[in-house]
């Protein structure tokens, strides 16, 4: 037994079985196609169709094709696989939910590197991101800064500001010398503030002093809900030592000295800035404190981890590189900030470098 197939006057496809006879002779019976070719499935189906023959060409429509034998290959295979899997996902329901939040992973590959810090601005919009390969180097400091600010994780708005760390900025002006320059500028003119992190390496963020202002009012409203007492202290901070310090440390009679210009002030008082997260400890000199940002100590594991597992990644690559492009789209496990954060900072601190090649950027290894 043969199948063929023939289109009719109506434009429809028709196919036909053909039984030999002993003589030689053939006789058919015809019916309508069953398929359509602009049913939901008419893309699988045309594969299906190709890779048995079973399309007439376009200049001998009426042509009829020998397509396989019937009793050698089921010719509804395809709509058996279709039944199946429609019974899988009635008893299974399961597998269209994590087909689901498959695609939502995909999707939100597709928008790494955009914060709504960006809309709140108005200096970026979803669709003005760009990718990493095109954004990766900028004018002045003061450019990169706010581009970095927009660009910064999703991580949790509420108690985290958006921060960048100095070694991105260097990664993103071809200039240091022009970074450290332009830095002090804009921290002399009280614009941002440098703060040292806790990480056991010469890290440096830097965050727009409205962000860190903001913050402190943050905590403000949450101990006035706890109906704490002594918050007058956090006012006499802003006023008297963010306004007058702007170096990263202070020393504690320098800060009770500053405090008590809003009046009497104890050591409790600076206890309660602590608990805070407004201010730490230096280990070596305990008279000395860092200016400190609050709730950041969540992200010191993520920050060293998430430089591991991109290193990592890289290195176990033939040649110890990635296509930059390629690199942006992988999330990482181990840390809550994304690929892009981490690359601008393991190029600013010589882990990474970059080759510009004919097919696109090339992201190397250049330090363990």
């Amino acid at each position: 037994m043969y199948l063929q197939c023939y289109i009719n006057e109506k434009g429809e496809k028709v196919y036909t079985t053909k039984k030999e006879s002993p003589l030689g002779l053939a006789t058919e019976s015809a019916h309508p196609a069953r398929f359509s070719p602009d049913d939901k499935y008419s893309k699988q189906r045309v594969l299906l169709k190709k890779r048995f023959g079973l399309l007439p060409t376009q200049n001998a429509p009426l042509q009829p094709m020998k397509i396989v034998r019937a009793d050698k290959i089921s010719f509804f295979w395809f709509f058996e696989k279709e039944k199946k899997n429609k019974m899988k996902k009635r008893t299974n329901p399961e597998s269209s939910t994590s087909e689901a939040k498959k695609r939502r992973r995909e999707e939100d590959d597709d928008k790494v590197g955009c914060s709504h810090s960006a809309i709140e601005d108005g200096a970026v919009s979803e669709d003005q991101c760009l990718p990493l390969e095109d954004d990766l180097t900028f004018s002045d400091t003061s450019v990169a800064l706010r581009m970095m600010r927009a660009q910064f994780p999703r991580i949790d708005q509420a108690s985290i500001p958006p921060f960048i760390l100095q070694s991105q900025l260097y990664s993103s002006v071809n200039d240091r010398t022009q970074v450290d320059r332009e830095l002090e500028c804009l921290r002399r003119e009280k614009v941002v503030r440098v703060f040292k992190l806790n990480t056991g390496q010469d890290d440096h963020a830097i965050i727009f002093l409205d962000d860190y202002l903001n913050q402190v009012d943050r905590i403000v409203k949450r101990m006035e809900e706890k109906k704490q007492s002594d918050l007058e202290i956090f006012k006499l901070f802003k006023m008297h030592v963010l306004d007058s310090k702007l170096e990263p440390s202070i020393g504690h009679h320098e800060l009770l000295s500053l405090l008590s210009l809003g009046g009497k002030v104890k050591d409790a008082h600076i206890t309660l800035l602590i608990n805070a997260g407004l201010l730490t400890r230096q280990l070596i000199d305990p008279d000395m404190y860092w200016f400190a940002i609050p709730s950041i100590g969540k992200l010191w594991k993520g920050l060293s981890q998430g430089r591991n597992e991109l290193l990592s990644l890289i290195k176990r690559k033939r040649h110890k590189e990635m296509f930059l492009a390629e690199l942006e789209k992988k999330r990482l496990r181990f840390s809550p900030l994304d690929v892009r954060f981490h690359v601008r900072d393991l190029i600013g601190s010589g882990h990474l470098k970059t080759v510009q090649t004919t097919s696109g950027l090339i992201v190397r290894i250049l330090k363990d």
